[in-house]
């Protein structure tokens, strides 16, 4: 069985090898949040790079309803929200 000498066992840059594992941790972290901001932007453009095209193609319903009405708002409310549900909701 060899016996080593302490000082062959520790080694001397010990600081310099624990300064370089937290510059690489720091390094590694940074590209990962680069990575999520990249695919954040991506996402965004990706969604919205056919909004004006869209919009555009999009029709306005004008409800027109007279000064003397006396009706309570509900029964139109409930008008409009069936017509929002005929709406086909986005694919993402």
């Amino acid at each position: 069985m060899a016996v080593f000498p302490l000082n062959q066992m520790i080694p001397e840059n010990l600081t310099a090898i624990f300064i370089s594992w937290i510059v690489l941790g720091i390094v590694a972290i940074l590209i990962v949040i680069l990575i999520g901001i990249f695919f954040y932007f991506f996402t965004m453009w990706y969604r919205w790079k056919d909004r004006e095209k869209r919009s555009l193609e999009l029709v306005t319903l004008l409800v027109a309803v007279p000064q003397d009405n006396e009706v309570k708002i509900d029964a139109t409310e409930s008008i409009l929200a069936s017509l929002g549900s005929l709406y086909k909701s986005p694919k993402f």
